[in-house]
């Protein structure tokens, strides 16, 4: 009778103990996590629980938000950012009772890849190149110059960074560092840029100033203007070899400010009440009645084309400027930079137009001292910052020529005292009786160096009276291009630099060349 009661009372005791297991429930909602991102995350885990639990790590780089609770309840695991460069894993043991869930959690590692570290030989005239990024996380841009410049200063994982080079205007070739970072990692890459030597194509346009459509002097026959320029551009290419190639191209301007197309490139006609005027008080107005007929001067160069009242003057320019901190002698140098809104005179070049149908003189062939191409292209060297080759200076407000002194800042141009010259010329004596002839011309066109006194015939372009002005020298290509890379008021890319702010100021007096007749 004893054992059938223990018997009995033991299955009592089971029977109980089943139901109680059958009552008891732990469980969890994910058992694994995988790819987490390098950068760091939160992920959450639903513990579904009948009685106590308990969570611990075995990674100090993943934590729950508590370590132990009751029941149901949300457990939050913040992962810190792996800034290693290897994938890793960690494991979350959550008991209750004797039962243990276990939680496998991985993370990426720290990738950071760039599909070149290396650009060597962009080219001077400048463009774009792409870098494909591969990252699992956030990261940063920066370029060591300014002339470098990338489309996005910061991304997150994959990505391509389009890098922007500006035109090398310089004399030699450059470098840029980029860095690509993200929290430890950064990926380094070099950008060389080769010098060529940067060829500048400058926009150009003529605003021919008539009164009479019918006049073919005021309003100039379709095409001259582009027969003018192409000869210009052969001086400035060095196309006879006995000059210096300054790598600087006039193009004729294809559209108006507005976007719209030129009927004739190059060439804006503009109905003028008085198309004869006097080229200094043009060039020097100050209301901007006359500044009105240019375009925008960093985008354009004007070429004002209108009678002028001294007839002897066959064109006159503005020299440009020079901005602080950037100086060369010989130009005016500000301390604020002047643009084309805020300047009220005309910033140009004006050309009489009474001998724009004068012929080129071809050097040993023919000579005629009214060249009109002689003249743009000596008129737009004082534009780009060249001075005339024999000595000037300016004293008092008024410019002496009695001078020996190297005042064009180019020292492979002879200097030579112009009065000196005009003396000489006042008293030559054609070899022929009491007519100049073509076989006086070498005599004519020699100038003696007032330091040595050695005679030469240079027929430099920035000279004038009895010369072929064809040539430039190199010193005079180094100075155009300085102006070229550094001064305002001229459509070309400038060179990398501070510059003073921008506002309204003076303007340098305009120079004038003069001519003598050969009969």
């Amino acid at each position: 009778m004893k054992i059938k009661v223990t018997l009995l009372l033991f299955l009592v005791i089971t029977l109980i103990c089943s139901c109680q297991k059958e009552d008891e429930i732990f469980q969890i909602s994910q058992s694994s996590f995988t790819n987490l991102n390098q950068d760091g995350e939160k992920v959450v885990i639903d513990i579904t629980s009948t009685g106590a639990w308990s969570v611990t790590s075995s990674e100090t780089w993943c934590t729950p938000d508590q370590t132990s609770g009751e029941n149901n309840a949300k457990l939050t695991v913040t992962v810190k950012p792996n800034t290693s460069a290897y994938d890793r894993t960690a494991k979350l043991s959550i008991k209750s009772g004797k039962e243990t869930q276990t939680i496998s959690i991985t993370q990426q590692g720290n990738r950071l890849e760039v599909s070149s570290n290396a650009f060597p030989n962009i080219s001077t005239e400048g463009g774009q190149v792409t870098i494909d990024i591969t990252s699992n996380t956030s990261w940063t841009v920066t370029s060591s110059e300014t002339w470098c410049t990338t489309d996005k200063a910061t991304g997150k994982n994959d990505a391509t960074l389009t890098v922007t080079v500006a035109p090398n205007t310089g004399e030699s070739n450059r470098t840029a560092k980029l860095s690509i970072k993200n929290s430890s990692i950064t990926q380094t890459i070099t950008i060389t840029q080769t010098t060529g030597v940067y060829h500048y194509k400058l926009p150009i346009v003529f605003h021919v100033l008539y009164k009479d459509a019918n006049n073919e002097t005021q309003n100039v026959r379709k095409g001259r203007m582009s027969e003018i320029i192409t000869a210009c551009n052969k001086l400035y290419s060095n196309y006879n070899r006995n000059s210096t190639d300054i790598n600087v191209e006039f193009v004729l301007a294809t559209k108006d400010p507005n976007g719209n197309t030129l009927s004739e490139p190059g060439v804006d006609r503009v109905k003028w009440n008085s198309p004869t005027m006097d080229c200094e008080a043009f060039m020097s107005d100050n209301n901007k009645t006359n500044k009105g007929v240019l375009w925008d001067t960093e985008k354009y160069i004007n070429v004002v084309l209108y009678t002028f009242t001294v007839s002897e003057i066959l064109g006159i320019s503005h020299l440009p400027y020079t901005v602080v901190p950037d100086e060369l002698g010989g130009l005016r140098q500000l301390n604020f930079t002047p643009d084309f809104s805020n300047i009220q005179y005309p910033h140009c070049v004006s050309i009489n137009n009474v001998y724009i149908y004068e012929n080129q003189s071809v050097e040993g062939q023919s000579y005629n001292t009214m060249d009109v191409v002689a003249t743009l292209t000596h008129e737009l060297g004082h534009y780009v910052g060249l001075h005339h080759t024999f000595n000037e200076k300016e004293v008092n407000g008024e410019i002496i020529t009695d001078v020996c002194e190297d005042t064009d800042y180019c020292n492979d141009t002879p200097p030579y005292n112009r009065d000196e010259y005009e003396t000489y010329l006042d008293n030559y004596t054609p070899l022929e009786g009491g007519k100049l002839s073509f076989k006086d011309l070498p005599f004519l066109m020699e100038r003696k160096n007032c330091k040595t006194g050695e005679k030469t015939t240079p027929n430099n372009i920035m000279d004038y009276s009895f010369s072929y002005v064809n040539r430039f020298t190199p010193d005079q290509r180094t100075r155009i291009r300085y102006v070229l890379a550094h001064s305002p008021l001229l459509p070309t890319t400038k060179a990398t630099r501070s510059l003073a702010p921008r506002r309204e100021g003076p303007q340098d007096m305009p120079i004038q060349v003069r001519i003598r007749r050969l009969k």
